[in-house]
């Protein structure tokens, strides 16, 4: 999935569009009124299980980690959100799961969103099956808890400033089916509007705003391919916009249509307004080709999509997580499916794409996501073996940070 620099959630899931919509206000479950809180750890070790690391600059930045507490005698969640102002040596927790709100032996991590060092949002599921929001706008020594109780999932959390942001949620079964809405807050996340809802018949795979008007979706395949759509009304109405056909042959099928490779568009990347990269998993028009039975595309736009340049990276690996730093610099994690132990590395390109090479090995306990954040060309963190390890040169070496939480 590519990814980029800025700090924003990444779709967990997958929904879809198909038609626009239909605008409304939230219904709470419950009105209450909102409130501050101070959240005082209660841990009794001092090294966290990293999850992922999200750096603002080379100082700040915020992770996701578990700690298990070593006294049996106090119930509480293990995740958290740490803090870091030197670089990811030591940290802070700015928060971790009030008691009130604690289910017993539930694995789900919260969901948090960073916009920079001082602002963040935090979310998850609650004892009655709904969804709490808190966010600070201190660094995380004071968050707010939203004074409603949502009643529906959200799927991608974005904002673009303090005040202004999305949420498209899952609103669950509806008429046989499943309703997804976007909504939008202009005060921080205290209150939100919907924009619009639908059923969803196929997904949408990448939601991201670039201002408080200009947006981006894509979505995977539905009657045969997937599509781009841009706003700029600040996601009350969506356009299509045209992209090239991906190369490979036109395949006629029975009922005489001409189609080309069938794709999903499952990335997008922002880099400035009008500048943006998706990534495009494609498969065969005909299945009986003989044609590998997917391939992967980097589209690349410098005019709001009006013209697009496409490349295909050169790789005997699969790619898993592309995250790309400006239109020609970027990093990704590939699975090595030709070694005994599918061993992971990461990898670099310099040419928007078009070739990759290994730059590190990474080791321990791993998935096809492992996290990584890199704020430029050179400086980057990535979570391995639970631990975090920092690099100044572009990936080629590593230092262990053994990152510790300060008391």
């Amino acid at each position: 999935m590519l990814r980029t620099n800025q700090k924003r959630f990444r779709i967990t899931a997958l929904l879809c569009i198909a038609a626009l919509f239909c605008a409304g206000s939230i219904t709470p479950s419950r009105a209450a009124q909102e409130s501050t809180a101070t959240l005082t750890p209660t841990d009794t070790v001092s090294s966290p299980s990293f999850l992922s690391v999200t750096m603002i600059n080379a100082h700040d930045g915020w992770a996701e980690a578990m700690i298990q507490n070593l006294d049996a005698s106090i119930m509480e969640s293990p995740f958290r959100i740490l803090h870091t102002h030197d670089g990811g040596k030591t940290w802070s927790v700015a928060w971790q799961l009030p008691h009130s709100a604690l289910i017993p032996n539930n694995p789900n991590p919260p969901s948090p969103v960073f916009l920079d060092d001082r602002h963040a949002w935090v979310y998850t599921s609650a004892i009655d099956n709904n969804v709490l929001l808190w966010r600070t706008s201190d660094g995380g020594q004071n968050w707010l808890e939203s004074a409603y109780r949502f009643n529906y999932t959200p799927n991608t959390l974005e904002f673009v400033d303090p005040l202004h942001g999305w949420m498209l949620a899952d609103n669950g079964p509806a008429a046989g089916s499943e309703q997804v809405s976007l909504y939008q807050t202009s005060d921080g996340g205290k209150s939100w509007q919907r924009l619009w809802s639908q059923d969803s018949s196929c997904c949408i795979t990448r939601i991201t705003f670039e201002s408080r008007f200009e947006g981006w979706m894509t979505t995977s395949a539905n009657s045969w391919t997937g599509h781009l759509f841009s706003t700029r009304d600040g996601g009350v109405t969506w356009n299509e916009v045209t992209m090239p056909n991906p190369p490979g042959p036109i395949y006629t099928d029975d009922t005489h249509r001409q189609l080309a490779n069938r794709c999903t568009f499952q990335g997008l990347a922002v880099f400035k307004p009008g500048s943006l990269t998706v990534e495009a998993d494609c498969e065969p028009a005909n299945p009986g080709s003989g044609e590998s039975s997917h391939s992967l595309y980097l589209l690349h736009s410098a005019d709001d999509g009006v013209s697009w340049q496409v490349s295909m990276p050169k790789s005997p690996f699969q790619f898993v997580s592309i995250r790309m730093i400006t239109p020609l610099f970027g990093f990704d994690t590939v699975l090595d499916q030709n070694s005994a132990t599918n061993a992971q590395w990461l990898m670099e390109t310099t040419d928007g794409g078009k070739n990759w090479g290994q730059v590190f090995q990474l080791t321990g306990d791993l998935d096809q996501d492992t996290p990584f954040d890199f704020i430029d060309q050179y400086l980057g963190w990535v979570v391995s073996n639970n631990d975090l390890l920092h690099t100044t040169d572009g990936g080629k070496t590593w230092t262990p940070l053994k990152a510790k939480i300060m008391s």
